[in-house]
């Protein structure tokens, strides 16, 4: 029975030029097809869409699985009494993983090593089930935030568990759990390795891209973290903002690799915290070297590659921090080596004048060169 919603046709053509407009991934378009396929062999009404090049219609998210509306499954657009509903799966979620993050360390003390293991391990355990119940009935999101709220815990129960077994060496600032999100310190490497692993694990189990900032965020702390550990004696600013910068560096190229093929969903948080690393390491390095100006062109030139990067990717979050590295750095020169000179103002409109020059050139000649050149060699790939 027709219930009066616009049907809208596609090909294998579309799918193609969505996987490479990055609407869609690869993997979706494949996923797709597929599914296309098992429906179209089991004779289901003509509302299945086709596999074939010829036009079809997409099905309705209401009706197509048969049992049930499933949340978002074809990402179809919700009611605003939906969207409610998503916030609220989502403030649920981080409320649980913060009373066993930040909080955590309100009275928790005051319990017994195996108590709190045991407490850790059964959260931990009843949010999975729970979450797997929920995901099961159709429930994807209400499901998957719990489980990202049960991964959120991987650093405590790592710890205890520690604890317990004898072999948590700690360290100068390591000395109980609440100073995991306080303090820098070598020791913390072990937890910070393990909970990447496994929420690596997790995100490939459910597919839920809010598991990436469970990784990235942790791969932030570890950033700060491997300098101690590297250099016994105490690394100096210089080498703990190279290990900064270089951790953050290593996230943005992931991101752009994720990017690369087709998985944007998962990319967000790794150039948030990326960028955020990188150009804080990368800055403190031109602070520390500011009577190298080659440094501090360095870090101008890095900047201005995120805002030429923002503009090639569609991503505002290199834009941002491409321009508060541009601003910062031209505001050193303002008050630290011009010194209010005259010859600032033409200096800082010749800087400001080149970044639109160059992001107009990328945007109408480079940009669309490297499309072309890019999306030629896929279609020869294919």
């Amino acid at each position: 029975m027709d219930d009066g919603a616009p049907r809208r046709a596609y090909s294998d053509t579309d799918l193609d030029a969505w996987v490479d407009e990055g609407l869609i991934g690869a993997d979706q378009a494949a996923s797709i097809r597929v599914w296309t396929d098992h429906h179209l062999a089991l004779r289901e009404p003509p509302s299945v869409p086709s596999s074939g090049p010829g036009p079809a219609t997409l099905p309705n998210p209401v009706t197509a699985s048969g049992r049930g509306r499933r949340e978002d499954a074809t990402g179809g657009r919700s009611s605003p009494g939906e969207r409610l509903q998503q916030i609220a799966y989502y403030i649920g979620g981080f409320t649980i993983f913060f009373a066993f993050t930040f909080f955590v360390g309100l009275q928790w003390e005051s319990l017994s090593g195996p108590a709190r293991l045991a407490i850790v391990a059964g959260v931990m355990g009843g949010l999975v089930a729970i979450g797997a119940t929920l995901r099961r009935a159709g429930a994807l999101t209400g499901g998957n935030v719990l489980i990202f709220g049960a991964t959120g815990m991987t650093p405590l129960l790592t710890y205890e568990a520690l604890e317990i077994l004898g072999i948590w060496g700690g360290g100068d600032h390591a000395d109980t759990y609440p100073e995991f999100y306080r303090r820098i310190d070598g020791a913390w490497l072990t937890l910070e390795i393990v909970s990447v692993a496994v929420a690596v694990f997790v995100v490939g189990w459910v597919r839920f891209p809010l598991i990436t900032l469970l990784i990235a965020f942790w791969t932030y702390y570890l950033s700060m973290d491997v300098a101690e550990a590297l250099w016994r004696d105490g690394p100096s600013d210089t080498q703990r903002s190279m290990a900064f910068a270089v951790v953050g560096l290593a996230m943005v190229g992931l991101g752009l690799v994720l990017d690369h093929r087709g998985l944007r969903p998962y990319t967000r948080w790794f150039w948030l915290f990326g960028l955020a690393g990188a150009q804080g390491g990368l800055g403190a390095l031109a602070l520390q070297n500011d009577r190298d100006l080659l440094v501090g062109l360095g870090f101008l030139a890095v900047s201005v590659g995120w805002v030429v990067a923002s503009v090639w990717l569609s991503a505002t979050v290199f834009l941002v921090f491409g321009a508060l590295g541009i601003y910062a750095y031209v505001g050193y020169l303002a008050f630290s080596v011009f010194d209010g000179a005259l010859g600032f103002i033409f200096t800082l409109a010749a800087v400001g004048l080149f970044l639109v020059l160059t992001t107009f050139a990328y945007a109408r000649v480079i940009g669309p060169w490297l499309d072309r050149t890019f999306r030629g060699e896929r279609a020869e790939i294919a």
